[in-house]
């Protein structure tokens, strides 16, 4: 029943090939959230602990470094650290702090999504996206206004970052301008030819959301030139996948 998505910073071709670690990486960092919900007494999960680990071992066999420098695993599973709000908080701005050209990030959350009521007015739908920590119960939910702020707008150009959302509501959670839903037509595309026609079209709310942040704009338009982008995963470069 669900309909994955796919939002990007940049026009894309779907037809194009990428890579999680750019030619020409200098530096990579990765950070990778998976929560069951462990003693909830509802909404507890199964899987996520098992899709972290399925992740650590693409993204490592993609040339991502694993040392504690370089990647962060946040897990409820009484061994790794703990995927509180302030966790997670904190682990995003370790993700992104001193970034420079050269680097490629990778983001994988696996857990609850859910929506809250926007209070800032700025979104169409009247709702905001959100990632749901182990202890939203007493801390509350990462809304993606936030997480726009904190890991996109600090990226320097030619900065590459790739993110997983598993989670429900993750197709904007990342407050791309770029964004399409993979409908029947698009999985059932077979040829180069029609999957460079599906390109990404523009989210309008985008506009109206970030015309503000002149900067991140330009940093958007220069990346589409440059075939390089600030983003997240599961297509062409700058890419976000979510369900």
């Amino acid at each position: 029943s669900q309909v994955p998505q796919l939002s990007s910073s940049y026009k894309v071709h779907l037809g194009d090939k990428f890579s999680i670690k750019q030619p020409g990486t200098q530096r990579t960092r990765a950070l990778l959230i998976g929560i069951n919900y462990v003693g909830h007494n509802v909404g507890v999960l199964s899987g996520c602990h098992n899709d972290v680990h399925m992740m650590k071992q693409f993204i490592v066999s993609q040339g991502f470094d694993d040392s504690p420098d370089n990647m962060k695993i946040l897990m409820d599973d009484g061994v790794n650290t703990m995927p509180t709000r302030q966790n997670i908080e904190n682990a995003m701005r370790w993700l992104v702090s001193g970034a420079r050209a050269g680097d490629s990030f990778f983001v994988h959350y696996s857990g609850h999504g859910s929506q809250v009521k926007d209070t800032s007015g700025d979104e169409a739908s009247g709702m905001d996206q959100t990632m749901v920590p182990v202890d939203y119960q007493q801390a509350g939910q990462i809304i993606d206004d936030w997480i726009f702020e904190t890991l996109v707008l600090p990226l320097p150009r030619g900065v590459t970052m790739f993110c997983v959302m598993d989670c429900c509501h993750s197709g904007s959670i990342m407050d791309l301008p770029y964004e399409i839903v993979i409908t029947p037509e698009l999985a059932a595309a077979s040829s180069q030819t029609q999957l460079e026609a599906m390109d990404l079209p523009e989210n309008q709310d985008f506009v109206a959301k970030y015309s503000k942040h002149k900067s991140v704009i330009a940093k958007a338009a220069a990346a589409a030139a440059a075939g390089a982008a600030v983003g997240t995963v599961g297509g062409p470069v700058g890419m976000c996948l979510g369900c």
